[in-house]
């Protein structure tokens, strides 16, 4: 099966060797990392087929699909608001999974200056969701 997709490409060449890195642009992901020696790589620039390289893909799943994200913001539940921010962290990794959006995936990263904020006597979390849809189920 094949299926046309339109994508981005990033070749790094340093004294190592090549790297190319290939991203579908509709869902974001960088999906396939490919690794050269410097003398494959100069045998490929020089039309050899089937030159040999070291590839990593990821992400397959999501390659073609559209890419969605917001922030998502909640109320973190029994903290008293003078716990650690450790211990934040690990009940925001909880109790967002809890409260997430159905068809969502949160990004469990707390570090950003706006991840905690006070409001009255609660404390709310903020952190980014996202989720990749056929083009056919887009609204």
């Amino acid at each position: 099966m094949r299926k046309q997709l339109k994508g981005k490409i990033t070749i790094l060449v340093s004294g190592d060797g090549a790297s190319i890195e290939i991203k579908d642009e509709l869902s974001g992901v960088n999906f396939c990392d490919i690794k050269m020696t410097n003398k494959n790589f100069m045998a490929a620039l020089g039309r050899l087929a089937h030159t040999p390289c070291e590839m990593e893909v990821a992400g397959l799943d999501l390659v073609g699909l559209r890419h969605e994200g917001k922030s998502f913001s909640f109320e973190l539940e029994g903290l008293s608001g003078n716990e650690s921010m450790v211990t934040k962290h690990l009940m925001a990794d909880s109790q967002c999974t809890e409260k997430c959006p159905e068809g969502w995936t949160p990004r469990l990263y707390w570090s950003s200056q706006d991840s905690f904020r006070r409001v009255g006597d609660k404390i709310i979390a903020k952190t980014y969701i996202e989720r990749w849809l056929k083009e056919d189920s887009l609204i």
